[in-house]
C-alpha cells in the first residue's frame, strides 16, 4: 500500500493471507457513521501469479451478499488487464482505469465484485466477525472512514448468482481500498 499523502486520502488494507481462492469476491463496503464519506478511488486484489490476467469490478448501492447478479443495479467500474504482482503482495488496479464511486450518507453501504476471467484471485476463509454480535459476514478490517465485511467466494466466470454451487460462503477478501474522504 501507499502512504496517505493527506489527511483526505486513505487507504484501507485487509490481510493478504489467502488460503483460498477462485474467480471472484463478494464484499461490502460501509461507511463509518461519524465519517462524512469517501470517494474509493481504486482496488488493490491480490493474486499469486505474475502473468497477464483479466479482472473486473463491479459495484452496487447496498450489500452486495444475496444480491442477483448480473442486475441493472450492478454497475462495471473497471475493466483492465495486467500483470500479476505475485504472491505476498497486492496488485494494483490503476486509478485511470477505475471509475470512482462514493460512499456517503445517501449509500452508506456498497457492494462489491471484484472477478477475474481466471481463478487466480485469493481469498481467506472467514468464519466469524472480530466484533463481539458480528454474523460471519462481518467486518475484516476498518478505519475512521469505512469498514470492510467478508464475503462470498465467486467459482466461475462470469458469474451467475442463480447457478447453484457458484458461492462459497464467508470469504475474506484480500485487497486494499484507495479512496479520498469527502469534505466534512
Amino acid at each position: 500500500g501507499v502512504a496517505p499523502t493527506s489527511s483526505t486520502d486513505g487507504v484501507l488494507s485487509t490481510m493478504k493471507t489467502g488460503g483460498s481462492g477462485s474467480f471472484g469476491n463478494l464484499f461490502d463496503l460501509r461507511k463509518h457513521p461519524r465519517s462524512p464519506g469517501i470517494i474509493v478511488e481504486s482496488l488493490d486484489f491480490y493474486t499469486d501469479v505474475t502473468k497477464k490476467i483479466t479482472v473486473e469490478v463491479w459495484t452496487t448501492e447496498g450489500s452486495a451478499i444475496g444480491a442477483l447478479y448480473p442486475d441493472a443495479r450492478w454497475e462495471m467500474i473497471s475493466k483492465v488487464t495486467l500483470a500479476g504482482a505475485g504472491k505476498g503482495v497486492f496488485t494494483s488496479i490503476p486509478a485511470s482505469q477505475f471509475k470512482s464511486v462514493e460512499i456517503s450518507d445517501s449509500v452508506t453501504t456498497r457492494g462489491f465484485l471484484v472477478i477475474l476471467t481466471t481463478p487466480d484471485l485469493r481469498y481467506s476463509p472467514h468464519e466469524k466477525g472480530e466484533h463481539p454480535g458480528d454474523d460471519e459476514y462481518g467486518i475484516i478490517a476498518h478505519d475512521s472512514n469505512i469498514a470492510v465485511t467478508s464475503g462470498d467466494g465467486v467459482g466461475s466466470f462470469p458469474y451467475r448468482s442463480k447457478k447453484r454451487g457458484i458461492l462459497t460462503k464467508f470469504r475474506a477478501w484480500n485487497g486494499a481500498v484507495h479512496y479520498k474522504v469527502l469534505p466534512g
